[in-house]
């Protein structure tokens, strides 16, 4: 595979979640895929649990999208993709401490994804964000 090839398909699950095309992802993932979400601590395994955790980050803050700035491939499976999440924090944001009320207000949050293919599927990724960002900027604390 080509390195153009890997990040066009990291490209493509930046903007699978940005569409909610969970069926896109789905078929885009391996059936043992990892997402490993360093922010919060969760490591999920399969593609129902990741699904679930991309429509929880959706119902707390349901126009957020991602913006590519930059995206690096690394060997022929790997790209690194620097990306701003931007939203509204309009729904609660379950934590382990409890339930968050909506705010109202917007964040922009600087992360970067890692992601690893096997073929045409993703293996593997580690979505590294900033969460005191983000906690900071929707007024979480």
């Amino acid at each position: 595979m080509e390195s153009r090839d890997v990040t066009s398909l990291a490209r493509a699950q930046v903007e699978f979640f940005n569409t909610s095309d969970w069926e896109g992802a789905r078929a885009s993932y391996l059936p043992d895929v990892v997402y490993d979400e360093r922010a919060t601590g969760r490591v999920l395994q399969g593609p129902d649990a990741i699904i679930e955790a991309m429509k929880g980050w959706k119902a707390f803050n349901s126009d957020v999208t991602g913006t590519i700035s930059n995206i690096h491939a690394s060997g022929d499976d790997t790209a690194v993709v620097e990306v701003t999440w931007q939203g509204t924090m309009d729904g609660p944001l379950e934590t382990p401490g409890g339930t968050v009320p909506p705010t109202g207000k917007s964040h922009a949050t600087h992360g970067a994804w890692v992601m690893t293919f096997e073929g045409e599927k993703l293996r593997e990724s580690r979505n590294y964000f900033d969460m005191l960002q983000m906690l900071q900027q929707v007024g979480a604390m």
